[in-house]
């Protein structure tokens, strides 16, 4: 069977240009490590220890002209983190094993924790200075407005499942400044 995942793996921003170019051009990309781009000295890394390995793009929806919609798989590692960030567009989150954290420093984020004895749960609304840990089976809708931090301080690797429908030709991460910065776990 072939073999149609990419793998990317998160170091450095250089994600974002190598996953928005593999998603524009339907092909699979090569793997990106710390060696392919450096921060200068004294700069820390906006992403550490985090993976998006890209299990489907639809390219640009007939119902959403100018947008790409793409279903990534995020591998967050023990102690890795992604400092403020957005994203050009809507994602859902599902939590599939771990757990971790984020911090919203704009929008709101949406919250549905997972069912408690086969009942759901209603969806929490998370404001700008609010943090929250998701767990298997949680989810969570974020929309364009959003900027916050990703950090995962747990023992084992978390998976989280992303379908996300951002504009075409930007990349799935911005990092913004001034926003204070996601510590590593301790």
């Amino acid at each position: 069977m072939r073999k149609l995942l990419t793998t990317f793996t998160v170091l450095l921003p250089v994600l974002a240009l190598v996953l928005a170019g593999a998603v524009a051009l339907g092909r699979p990309s090569s793997h990106v490590s710390a060696q392919d781009a450096t921060p200068g000295a004294g700069d820390a890394p906006p992403i550490q220890g985090v993976t998006f390995e890209l299990l489907s793009s639809g390219g640009e929806p007939a119902a959403a002209s100018g947008q790409t919609l793409a279903f990534v798989r995020m591998t967050i590692e023990p102690g890795g983190f992604i400092s403020a960030h957005g994203h050009p567009g809507a994602q859902i989150w599902y939590v599939e094993a771990g757990a971790f954290t984020t911090t919203m420093l704009e929008g709101t984020l949406q919250v549905t924790r997972a069912a408690e004895g086969g009942t759901p749960v209603p969806a929490e609304q998370l404001m700008a200075g609010a943090e929250a840990t998701l767990s298997p089976g949680d989810a969570a809708f974020l929309d364009a407005d959003v900027v916050h931090t990703v950090r995962h301080a747990g023992d084992e690797p978390t998976i989280v499942l992303i379908p996300a429908l951002f504009e075409s030709g930007q990349p799935p991460l911005i990092f913004h400044q001034g926003h204070g910065e996601a510590t590593p776990a301790a």
